[in-house]
C-alpha cells in the first residue's frame, strides 16, 4: 500500500510539475513574443516618426540599417501605399519585389498596424515573423525576425525550466514517500490491530490517528475487538455454566456424532465408566468398551430404530455389591453433530442412571411378595381345610370340633398379624419421613410396652427391668412408631428367651438423639444368619418360630422405623448367650 500511494502521488506530482512547467514555458514564450513585438512596435515608430521630419529617399534605407543594427538579427523594410519598397536594411529597395501583397502590411494600411507571426519569406527564403505600422508619413514601416531567432531566446532559458522541473520531481518524490509513509502508518496500525485480532489478542486497542478519515476504521477496528472479547467471554461463562450442570447430574450423559466420537461427556458418565483424561474428539471405545452400548449406538447413527433402554453387564465390578447402569440410547440430528461441515447429521445421546437400589427394591419387591404369598398361603390353607372338614359333618366330637375352631381363629389371627405388618412395611416405605408433630417420651412408651408383654413374660418365666441414662429421652416423632419399634424388640426379646432369663431394656440421652438397647439371655443367633437376619420373612429357626408364632418382618420393621428416623441399627449375637440389638435414633 506504502508503494501504491508513493508511485500514485509521484506521478500526480510529476504530471503538476510538467503541466505547470508546459503552461510556464507556453507563457514565458508568449510573453517573449509579446515583448518583442512592443519592443520593435515602439522601434518602428520612432523610426517612422523621424524619417517623417526628414524625408530623404537615402535616408531610408541608412534609417533601416540603423534599426536593423540597433534591433540585432531584425530587418527593417520601409514600403510606401502602392507596395514599393522605398528602403530596406539587408537588400536593394530597387531589386525587391512590390509588398502590396503581404498580409502585414494590407493589415497596416487598414489598421495602422499588421501583426503577422509567421509567414514564409520568398525575398529570404525562410520563415520570418512581421510586425508593420503605419508611419505620419503615409508609409509602411515593416520589421522582420527570424522566427528561430526569436524561440532562441525562449530556448536560452529552457534548461534553467528543466532544472526547475526536474528539482520539483526530487522534491516531490520525497515528499510523496513522507506522505505514503504518514498516510500508511495508521492504516498498517489497523492492519496489525486486525491481525493481533486474528491471533486472539483482543485487549489491545489502538490509537485514533491524526487523519479524521481514518478515525472511524480505527474506532470500528477497536468497536470489533471489545466485541469479539465480549462475545467470547459470554460464549466462554455459557460453556463453564453447561458444564457446571452437566458435571453436577447425577446422570451420566454422553454425545456422540455419526463416526462414534465423542462430542461431550460429563462427570458422571466419567466415573459410571470409570473413564479418565481428556476424551473429547476421540472414539467412543475410549471411554467403554462394553459391547451392549458400542452396538446400540452404531445401530441408532445407521438409523436403525428410535433407541434402546438396557441394564448394563459388565461394564463395573461384579458380585453383591456390583453397581447397576440404566443405559438410555437416544438417536439425535442436528447441525452442531455435523461441525463445519455444514448440514445436519445424525448422532446418538447416552444416558447413564444408577439404578442399583431401584433394581434391589423391585428384587425386594418381588421376593416380598412370594414370601407373603407363600406365608398367607399356610394360614389360608389350614383355615381352608378345618372349614371343609367342619363343613362336611364328619367331626361329631365336640371337643375335636371345638379345637378345630380354635385353629381357625388362631390361623385368621396370624394371618391378620401377617398383613398387618406387611401394611406397616408398605406405611414405611410410602412415607420414609417421620412426623415430628409429637414429642414423644421415650420411657413411658417403653413402660407400657413391658407392662403390656409382662403376662407373656411371666409365662415363659423372663424377667424384664427399664434402666434410664440421662434426663432428656424424648424425641420429635410419632408415638406409633416408637411402640412398634420396642414392641418387636421386647416381643422377640421374650419369645426367644429361655427359662429364667432376663430382659434389660436401656435407654440412654445422646446430644443428638436417643439410644435404646435391649439385651436377653436367651438362645442368641448364629453368627452366619447376623448378616440377613434384618430381611423380611426371614427366620432362624422355623420350628421355634411355628411354636413362639410371629411373621417374620418384625425386626424389618425395626430397621424401616430407624431408618425413619435417621438412625441405624446394630445386632450382637451368639449362638447360646443371648442377643443385643442397639437402635439408636435422631432427635
Amino acid at each position: 500500500m506504502k508503494r501504491e500511494i508513493f508511485r500514485r502521488g509521484l506521478l500526480c506530482s510529476v504530471a503538476a510539475v510538467l503541466i505547470c512547467a508546459i503552461f510556464s514555458a507556453f507563457i514565458l514564450q508568449r510573453e517573449k513574443k509579446s515583448e518583442w513585438e512592443t519592443s520593435l512596435q515602439n522601434g518602428l515608430t520612432l523610426v517612422s516618426e523621424t524619417m517623417g521630419q526628414n524625408p530623404v529617399a537615402e535616408d531610408y534605407t541608412t534609417a533601416a540599417k540603423t534599426f536593423a543594427r540597433t534591433f540585432a538579427g531584425a530587418r527593417l523594410t520601409i514600403i510606401d501605399r502602392e507596395g514599393k519598397v522605398i528602403g530596406d536594411s539587408h537588400q536593394d529597395p530597387a531589386t525587391m519585389q512590390n509588398h502590396a501583397d503581404r498580409p502585414e502590411v494590407q493589415q497596416a494600411l487598414k489598421t495602422g498596424i499588421g501583426v503577422n507571426h509567421q509567414r514564409f519569406s520568398q525575398t529570404l527564403g525562410t520563415d520570418m515573423s512581421y510586425i508593420a505600422i503605419l508611419g505620419s508619413d503615409g508609409y509602411v514601416y515593416r520589421a522582420a525576425q527570424h522566427v528561430g531567432g526569436i524561440d532562441k531566446s525562449f530556448t536560452a532559458i529552457l534548461p534553467a525550466i528543466l532544472a526547475s522541473v526536474l528539482l520539483a520531481v526530487a522534491v516531490a518524490a520525497w515528499g510523496a514517500g513522507r506522505m505514503a509513509k504518514k498516510v500508511a502508518q495508521p492504516v498498517e496500525l489497523a492492519a496489525q490491530g486486525l491481525r493481533d485480532i486474528n491471533a486472539g489478542q483482543y485487549d489491545k486497542h489502538l490509537t485514533l490517528p491524526e487523519y479524521d478519515e481514518l478515525a472511524p476504521l480505527i474506532v470500528s477496528i477497536n468497536s470489533l475487538a471489545e466485541n469479539i472479547e465480549n462475545t467470547l467471554q459470554d460464549l466462554e461463562d455459557e460453556k463453564k455454566k453447561s458444564r457446571f450442570l452437566l458435571d453436577n447430574i447425577a446422570d451420566g450423559l454422553i454425545a456422540v456424532d455419526t463416526d462414534g466420537h465423542i462430542v461431550t461427556i460429563n462427570r458422571a458418565a466419567r466415573e459410571y465408566l470409570q473413564a479418565g483424561g481428556d476424551l473429547s474428539g476421540k472414539t467412543l471405545s475410549h471411554a467403554t468398551y462394553d459391547r451392549q452400548i458400542l452396538e446400540a449406538v452404531q445401530r441408532v447413527c445407521q438409523g436403525q430404530g428410535s433407541g434402546q433402554v438396557f441394564d448394563l453387564t459388565g461394564t463395573q465390578q461384579e458380585g453383591p455389591g456390583a453397581q447397576v447402569l440404566s443405559c438410555s440410547v437416544l438417536p439425535v440430528r442436528d447441525s452442531w453433530l455435523a461441525g463445519r461441515q455444514g448440514g445436519t447429521r445424525m448422532g446418538a445421546i447416552i444416558v447413564l442412571r444408577a439404578v442399583t437400589e431401584e433394581r434391589l427394591r423391585q428384587q425386594m419387591r418381588s421376593e416380598f411378595f412370594q414370601n407373603a404369598s407363600h406365608e398367607l398361603k399356610t394360614p389360608i390353607t389350614s383355615i381352608g381345610g378345618f372349614a371343609q372338614l367342619l363343613q362336611s359333618g364328619m367331626v361329631k366330637d365336640p371337643v375335636t370340633r371345638q379345637r378345630y375352631l380354635d385353629k381357625i381363629v388362631a390361623e385368621s389371627e396370624r394371618m391378620g398379624e401377617l398383613i398387618g405388618d406387611i401394611l406397616k412395611i408398605s406405611k414405611y416405605e410410602e412415607s420414609p419421613d417421620r412426623d415430628r408433630d409429637q414429642r414423644v417420651d421415650i420411657p413411658a412408651v417403653a413402660q407400657e410396652v413391658l407392662e403390656r408383654l409382662q403376662p407373656a413374660a411371666a409365662r415363659a418365666q423372663v424377667k424384664t427391668a427399664l434402666h434410664l441414662d440421662g434426663s432428656d429421652l424424648c424425641i420429635a416423632g410419632s408415638r406409633k412408631d416408637l411402640e412398634e419399634l420396642l414392641s418387636n424388640l421386647c416381643d422377640n426379646a421374650v419369645k426367644y428367651n429361655r427359662p429364667g432369663g432376663t430382659v434389660d431394656v436401656r435407654l440412654r440421652s445422646l446430644p443428638d438423639g436417643v439410644q435404646i438397647t435391649v439385651a436377653d439371655t436367651g438362645i442368641g443367633i448364629a453368627r452366619v444368619h447376623l448378616d440377613r437376619i434384618f430381611e423380611r420373612f426371614y427366620r432362624v429357626d422355623k420350628d421355634r418360630n411355628k411354636q413362639v408364632g410371629g411373621t417374620g418382618l418384625g425386626l424389618s420393621i425395626v430397621k424401616h422405623i430407624a431408618n425413619r428416623y435417621g438412625g441405624t441399627v446394630e445386632i450382637q449375637s451368639a449362638e447360646g448367650r443371648g442377643t443385643t440389638l442397639t437402635v439408636t435414633l435422631r432427635r
